[in-house]
């Protein structure tokens, strides 16, 4: 049996005291934090499966891990939001936009983000990326098309 993994590593830079405040309260309870913005939405994870006992209650289920980082010695802090195993995302592309409208209205925010497997498979490698603003989502995902050849 194979594990696919989804991986990503990448930082966004707290600029103000203000972005500081919105990490921070993100930070405490992501669940929260989103349903205060989306309203009383039920999150599913990438494959939409929800429990049974656990549909009404709302799970961003981001999975990745957010941590407040010094991007290098006397630099700014900025948010570390990395994943060794999984994350959601579209959930973190959403989050992250939440952010732009709070914060950052003209600004735009991308990761990229690698899928890999314990053991060689076909469809196991690949990635992508996503450009983010407080307006809308950009999906890129690479697409190899060796049929012409």
């Amino acid at each position: 049996m194979a594990d696919y993994y989804t991986q990503l590593s990448t930082t966004i830079s707290i600029r103000n005291a203000r972005e500081r405040s919105r990490w921070d309260t993100f930070l405490e309870d992501p669940d929260s934090y989103l349903s205060k913005y989306l309203g009383p939405k039920r999150f599913q994870d990438n494959q939409g499966d929800l429990a049974a006992d656990e549909q009404d209650v709302p799970s961003a289920n981001l999975g990745a891990e957010f941590e407040i980082q010094r991007d290098a010695p006397g630099k700014k802090q900025c948010v570390w939001i990395h994943a060794e195993e999984y994350v959601n995302l579209e959930m973190l592309a959403l989050a992250l936009q939440l952010f732009l409208k709070d914060c950052r209205s003209k600004g735009s925010i991308g990761y990229a983000w690698a899928h890999s497997c314990s053991k060689p498979r076909i469809d196991a490698y690949g990635g992508g990326a996503v450009q983010i603003t407080a307006k809308k989502i950009k999906w890129s995902y690479p697409i190899f098309d060796d049929s012409k050849n």
